[in-house]
């Protein structure tokens, strides 16, 4: 009887414990290993002071991964893969193709402020797509995202990026 003061805090720390440990292992099964999913900037050519914008994906798992199913919302960006006449309309109409990427791997979307997005700076674009592994797939679809505002977009298309070399 005496030591009961001492075994029943032991349970119920141990009983905490493995739910925190359950919590965690499910919460890690879930996000690590997802990919990178990041707006980012690199300089233009001298005669234009002005930034390309990117959208990069990164797979840092050991195996494929397949990007799909992109959604971008209110459309005022657009993604095309290069700057041809073809890639920048297809962008415009929100095609974006399906993506398939080797461990390590990044792909590089560019990213264009659409005309739509005039007079709408304060308006926040969700620019999400689906992606899954090709060893493991799940039962359902995991989904990569990031929110920007238009007005950020503009700040970061001028900003001084020092160090950086021009794309030309």
């Amino acid at each position: 009887m005496q030591t009961d003061w001492i075994v029943e805090p032991i349970k119920l720390v141990g009983s905490l414990l493995g739910i925190a440990t359950a919590a965690f292992i499910v919460y890690d099964r879930l996000v690590s290993g997802r990919p990178v999913f990041a707006i980012s900037a690199k300089p233009g050519s001298r005669s234009r002071r002005d930034n390309y914008l990117f959208l990069r994906i990164k797979n840092i798992l050991d195996e494929e991964i397949v990007v799909e199913s992109w959604k971008i919302s209110p459309a005022l960006v657009g993604l095309p893969l290069d700057h041809s006449l073809d890639s920048i309309v297809n962008a415009q109409a929100g095609e974006i193709p399906l993506a398939i990427l080797k461990p390590e791997d990044s792909l590089w979307l560019l990213l264009l402020i659409l005309p739509a997005a005039r007079n709408r700076d304060n308006e926040e674009i969700t620019i999400s797509a689906e992606w899954k592994s090709t060893r493991k797939p799940w039962p359902f679809r995991r989904r990569i995202k990031t929110r920007v505002t238009v007005a950020k977009l503009k700040e970061w298309k001028e900003a001084h990026l020092p160090g950086l070399p021009f794309i030309s």
